[in-house]
This record gives structure tokens, sequence and C-alpha cells, in this order.
């Protein structure tokens, strides 16, 4: 019983072994082709392959390397980068944006009785994909929070996304060829890798250095009377993103400042917020965000 187990599982775990790349007959075949490569006008692609003995009997000079594509075999030319490389150049349908092939050996082999036989070796199936993928660049290398960011590239879509340092960033479609993000709230004066998301893979746009935002906040400075009411302008260097933009201010005299949560409307740089005074008392307004340099205002109410 223990001979029979022996026997199934043998094979099955050669087999095994054969499927994930590896190969122990005669010829070794190793696709050096990309799973993803990409699209160009003329729509011919280059499959290549190293090709190598595995034993010592196998005659160098009879090795026939062909690809198997779309049903037909062809015959693959050495390469001139090194020897036992060898390169096809495939023409794809203009209709597809992906083929599966396997490649097929020919060779000659001297037995240790002296006789030369013809065998064969083959690969895996292989696939590759089309990608019309390019992400150029980013039109800006750094950028404070809140800033309007563009990306040019090629085959963008309307529900691509872009994330800076692992946080997702507001990002707009403009056109296949150019899209923006606005820079999400991350600590300053840092450099944060920028990826592009589009639901089935990642691509890496670039790198971009974040700086200190400012909020300008104007009057610089309050002096109320008891149920009185001033106007208070907040304004930021960039417009707010989708959703808008919270301002945090907090006061160290809450009894004496009596005023609404600060909100910037999606697309508007600045808001202006009636501030009330309250019992009398002296302190001052904080503006803080992440990402943003602190800001504070006197307040006095009499």
């Amino acid at each position: 019983m223990k001979t029979f187990r022996f026997l199934i599982t043998f094979p099955l775990l050669a087999c095994a072994a054969f499927l994930a790349g590896c190969n122990y007959g005669d010829v070794r075949i190793d696709n050096l082709t990309s799973s993803t490569l990409s699209e160009n006008p003329s729509n011919i692609y280059t499959l290549v392959a190293r090709i190598s003995p595995n034993t010592a009997g196998v005659i160098p000079d009879s090795i026939r390397p062909h690809i198997v594509i779309d049903g037909e075999t062809y015959p693959m030319r050495p390469s001139r980068l090194r020897e036992g490389i060898y390169e096809y150049e495939y023409r794809l349908p203009a209709d597809r944006i992906d083929a599966k092939y396997y490649f097929l050996v020919k060779y000659d082999i001297e037995m240790r009785s002296g006789f030369v036989k013809q065998r064969e070796e083959f690969s895996p199936v292989q696939q590759f994909k089309l990608s019309n993928r390019y992400s150029y660049t980013l039109d800006v290398t750094r950028a404070p929070v809140g800033a309007k960011v563009g990306v040019v590239g090629r085959g963008f879509k309307s529900g691509d996304s872009i994330m800076v340092g692992g946080y997702p960033a507001p990002t707009s479609f403009n056109s296949p060829n150019s899209l923006h993000f606005h820079v999400p709230s991350l600590e300053p004066g840092q450099s944060y890798p920028v990826t592009l998301i589009d639901g089935d893979s990642e691509l890496p746009v670039g790198s971009l250095r974040v700086d200190s935002a400012r909020i300008s906040v104007s009057p610089a400075s309050l002096s109320l009377r008891r149920g009185s009411r001033s106007m208070v302008v907040f304004s930021t260097q960039s417009p707010a993103p989708s959703g808008g933009l919270f301002i945090d201010v907090t006061t160290d005299i809450p009894n004496s400042v009596i005023m609404p949560e600060v909100w910037i409307s999606e697309g508007q740089r600045s808001v202006s917020i009636p501030v009330e005074g309250g019992d009398p008392g002296s302190g001052s307004l904080y503006i803080e965000m992440e990402g943003y340099e602190r800001v504070s205002i006197p307040v006095s109410v009499r």
C-alpha cells in the first residue's frame, strides 16, 4: 500500500514543479517575456525565451526553439543580445489585448550507446496582457496640503484614483491623458509616493514632497462687545477638496466667544464666519489642521 501511494504522489509533485516553471528535462526553458507589455502603434510584440541544455548529451547546435501561439507553431530566431536567447516577433490581432502561448524546443541528444535521438521539450502555458497605461509625470514635485496637482499620462479612466503615501487623495478625471488630485492632509516636510489605482492594479506615478500650508485669518485680531458680532474670513491657498474642508477652531475663553463650525465649501478658497461676543474676557482663537501651520489671533470681549 505504501508503494502504491508513492507511485501516485511522485508524478503529481513532478507535474506541479513543472507547471511552476521548473524544468527537469534535457533542455531548460526560461520565459523572459514580461506578463504585461506596453501597447505600441505597430501592435508587434517581442516574445523572448532562454534555452539551455540541462544534460551533457544534448547537442547544442541541434537546438531548434519554436513558439506555439494561436494554434500555430513558428520558429524563433537567435537574439543578438546573448547566446542562448531566442525571440519571436508576434503581431497581435487588433481586437485583442492578450495572448496565451508556450515554447516548444526540438533537439538532438546523444545516448550512451552512441545513437542520436530527436526529442522535444515544451514549457508551461504562458500569457501576456497589454497595458496602455503610462503615467509619465506629476506636474509639480512639491505642494502644500490641499493643493491641486496634475498627472500627465495615457489611458486614464474616469474611475481612476490617486493615493499619496497610502492615503486616498480626492481625484478628478480630466481626459484619457490627464487627471488631477488634491494633496490630502499629511505630515508636512516629507516626500510621499504617489500611486495610481484603477481597481485592478497600482501604477507608481512619482514622489511628492508635502509642504506646510497656511490658513489666512482676517482680521488679525478681534475686539468685541458683549452681544456684538464681527465677521472673520478664513482663507486657504488652494480650493477646498471634494466634500469641503473643515477648519478646527478652538479658544481658551469658550464663554466669551460664540461661533459656528468653520467649513470651506468644495471648490472654494474662503468662508466668512460670524463671531459673537459673550462674557467679558481676553484670550485667543487657535486654528489648527493637520498639514497646516498653526495660527492664533488675539480676542478680547468687553
